[in-house]
């Protein structure tokens, strides 16, 4: 029978096997060296076209590190290059890679999600996400879209698009085309069975607002498909059996989506849906703009009217 060796003082853990230094492969410290907090990058530009250009080359502010990058590869821990990571060391010897660049591993496909955000001088911020799928079987996407929280106290929308009820991407010749408004309690449909409700499409924008007038404008590029409850989506799941039992939630959920998938059964329920209706595309891209708005529902009605065609491209 064999015991392990234990320490009965603090100053015996300094040589306890358990406590030896790590390996530089397993030290923190060293690729924390030279690094910073995580943190949200942004660039400065000098106007508004510069910034829409998306190129940091164009602004004062930013030095292009884009290049040959020196790379060197090791199999195992041990055959590392000592001290790499130090100024002086050599690496004439060492192969290139180009930055930027894309890594995969082999077999599992790309994919690759980019959200680049711009935020223009008059304090709107212009969003665009793309998703590039390499794998050869390409997985069905429930949606492609992002969603955001505002407090609970944004309780008004105001919509151009499909209304006044839901609609979907294969259920919406029903729903026309219009100027909408309610509150966002209003479009939560109760179904008995808690399940994705509410959703409109075919909308050319969206407003939230309080009742002091103060919200957010959401313009798309393309038309959106949106969404707003004061629940949020993954509480509409297996845990609940009714829709009673969804807990309210002091938030406004709205979600900003190119398309969600359709809800099928064109026998009246069963039958699966349509290719055409399913998000089973290689690649997806789209932008929208949210706009801080403030005063009545006409004034920020016109002012959604009347934007500048640039903030739609």
């Amino acid at each position: 029978m064999s015991m392990m060796p234990y320490c009965l003082l603090p100053a015996a853990l300094l040589t306890c096997p358990a406590f030896a230094q790590a390996p530089a492969w397993d030290d923190p410290a060293i690729p924390a060296m030279g690094t910073e907090p995580p943190r949200a990058d942004f660039v400065v530009f000098n106007d508004e076209t510069a910034a829409l250009s998306h190129s940091p080359a164009k602004s004062r502010s930013v030095m292009d590190l884009n290049g040959n990058w020196k790379f060197a590869g090791s199999r195992r821990p041990a055959d590392r290059p000592v001290n790499f990571y130090t100024t002086h060391f050599d690496v004439s010897g060492w192969d290139e890679i180009r930055v930027p660049a894309n890594w995969q591993f082999q077999g599992y496909g790309v994919p690759y999600y980019t959200n680049t955000y711009t935020v223009l001088p008059d304090g709107s911020v212009r969003v665009e996400a793309s998703l590039a799928i390499g794998a050869d079987e390409t997985p069905e996407l429930p949606r492609f879209g992002m969603k955001l929280a505002l407090p609970g106290r944004f309780k008004q929308m105001t919509w151009l698009g499909r209304g006044p009820h839901e609609s979907y991407w294969d259920r919406k010749t029903g729903a026309f085309v219009g100027l909408y408004s309610g509150t966002v309690q209003d479009q939560h449909t109760p179904y008995v069975s808690p399940q994705e409700n509410g959703n409109k499409t075919d909308v050319r924008w969206v407003i939230l607002q309080d009742e002091s007038g103060l919200g957010l404008l959401v313009k798309g590029s393309r038309l959106l498909e949106v969404n707003a409850h004061h629940y949020l989506e993954e509480d509409f799941d297996s845990r609940v059996r009714h829709s009673t039992d969804v807990p309210f939630q002091n938030v406004t959920e709205l979600c900003i989506d190119l398309h969600q998938r359709g809800i099928g059964g064109d026998n009246s329920w069963g039958n699966p849906i349509h290719d055409k209706y399913k998000l089973r595309d290689k690649q997806y891209k789209y932008a929208f703009v949210i706009i801080p708005v403030r005063g009545n529902q006409d004034a920020v009605v016109r002012q959604a009217l009347e934007l500048r065609a640039g903030r739609e491209s």
